[in-house]
């Protein structure tokens, strides 16, 4: 296998083709930019939080041609092979088993979220990503690289297990990466296309309630791209969405510099929190309550 197919199966938003991958790039420029000329609310601390962020998305992107399988390649296995309850149903029944792939996808990234939410160990290695004190679209790239390697697996297996479509596999890959940036994305804009939009999809206004350090807010809005799963399972809250500028964010477990020192958010799931060396001003757990 070589350098280009490992990097194509792994990584979703250069699965495809370069057009994909060109597009993720741009956009992320374009919400960077949109983000210093019209933000909705200001960040005084972005140059100390940016290397944390990018530092982490950088490993993660390194990970990428040392990780043995992907889930492209888990559901291009399983189809060859016969395996997964999709990979049963007839070659005319392809429309169905796309809207499948990537509903089953969706749902399967929401329950995992929960339950890295819910499960102690779990939550040690995710909070990194709640760690930011503010949220930009640097935010989508901040996850620690134990949770890129337990995505990794829960997605093989569910690939295998359910034979999702590989090419619905790539296009819901691509718009979750892209998803990733436009959730978290500092943006000012009019309120009435949030509340359009959010019917159905992740919304910045919509996700950052899932930033805010009071716990249940946080504990809210599971979803990446879809709002479906949250409103089903009754996750789903918009109780503060339109007044994000508003929003205390970071995890009410650290209001200090660690949340910005890159070294120490690698070895943070395996070491114990205190309320040492505070760099952050006390505030109550919403400014909103």
């Amino acid at each position: 296998m070589t350098w280009q197919s490992i990097k194509e199966a792994l990584f979703p938003v250069s699965q495809g083709s370069p057009w994909v991958t060109g597009a993720y790039w741009a956009l992320l420029v374009l919400f960077a930019g949109l983000e210093f000329f019209v933000p909705q609310f200001q960040d005084p601390r972005r140059s100390e939080r940016w290397p944390a962020n990018f530092g982490l998305g950088l490993i993660n992107m390194a990970l990428l041609p040392l990780a043995p399988v992907s889930a492209l390649w888990a559901a291009q296995w399983a189809q060859r092979h016969g395996i997964g309850a999709l990979n049963f149903l007839d070659a005319s029944w392809w429309l169905t088993a796309a809207v499948a792939t990537i509903l089953i996808q969706s749902l399967a990234s929401y329950a995992i979220h929960v339950v890295m939410h819910k499960a102690p160990w779990l939550w040690r290695v995710h909070r990194v990503h709640h760690f930011d004190t503010a949220v930009d679209f640097s935010t989508g790239l901040r996850h620690h690289p134990l949770e890129f390697v337990l995505m990794l697996l829960v997605d093989v297996v569910v690939a295998i297990a359910f034979g999702l479509l590989p090419w619905a596999l790539v296009a819901y890959g691509t718009a979750d990466a892209m998803f990733a940036l436009f959730s978290h994305a500092n943006i000012k804009y009019p309120t009435r296309p949030d509340r359009a939009l959010r019917l159905i999809l992740v919304t910045p206004r919509v996700h950052a309630l899932h930033h805010s350090s009071h716990r249940p807010e946080t504990d809210s809005n599971y979803g990446n791209v879809f709002t479906i799963w949250d409103r089903l399972f009754g996750t789903y809250g918009e109780q503060h969405a339109d007044r994000p500028e508003a929003l205390q964010f970071g995890s009410h477990e650290l209001r200090d510099n660690r949340a910005a020192d890159l070294w120490w958010q690698l070895k943070s799931p395996v070491l114990r929190l205190d309320k040492a060396n505070p760099a952050l001003p006390a505030q109550s757990e919403s400014s909103l309550t």
